[in-house]
């Protein structure tokens, strides 16, 4: 019967591989080597989606098994999520790409949390508490929808928590394909929300 440290997870990785909870844990021992990522922004913005397309494209998961952060029950029936949820991946950088880094590290070996929170303006707590424990917050902004209210409400912490953010525009697809946006009003939109965001 397997144990505990012999059970798989798999990397973010150009090829994909597998390593154990023992592994997992030497790497969880390199504190400069692990980096926390909150994935933050209003309800309907696509933060989960976002997150699972990532565990899809490194293997994790199939597309076709459905909704990878979201497995509570009432968030599976309200297409929504509850609770912050997170997920553990390893990332092995490059020679090159270390030479760019400024920052003290041990190895290129680098461990990184994604913490999914909710993006309903009323379990705005849940994010603000991810952002308690995180280094970077990826801010997801819907591209017609705009910088709505939870996403206003949770800038002002991550500046508070002095948490690095990064802007991520989401569904440029949408915008085109189910809108049927022309380029001109679609390019209006995109720098509207990098305005609201500064």
């Amino acid at each position: 019967m397997p144990t505990l440290e012999d059970s798989p997870y798999m990397t973010i990785n150009h090829e994909v591989e597998i390593f154990t909870n023992k592994e997992l844990t030497r790497m969880m021992e390199m504190r400069r080597n692990i980096r926390s990522i909150s994935v933050i922004g209003d309800v309907a913005s696509g933060t989960s989606t976002l997150i699972d397309s990532l565990v899809v494209a490194a293997g994790v998961i199939h597309q076709e098994a459905g909704y990878f952060m979201d497995t509570r029950v009432d968030e599976i029936e309200q297409i929504m999520s509850i609770k912050s949820t997170s997920i553990s991946r390893s990332y092995k950088m490059t020679n090159e790409a270390l030479k760019a880094l400024t920052v003290e590290h041990n190895g290129n070996e680098y461990l990184i949390n994604l913490i999914d929170s909710p993006g309903h303006i009323d379990l705005s707590l849940e994010a603000i508490t991810a952002l308690h424990v995180t280094d970077e917050a990826l801010l997801i902004v819907d591209s017609m929808e705009g910088v709505g209210l939870q996403t206003q409400s949770l800038i002002s912490q991550i500046f508070r928590e002095r948490v690095v953010p990064f802007l991520i525009i989401n569904k440029i697809d949408d915008c085109f394909f189910e809108l049927q946006v022309d380029g001109e009003k679609a390019y209006r939109s995109f720098q509207r929300v990098i305005q609201n965001m500064n």
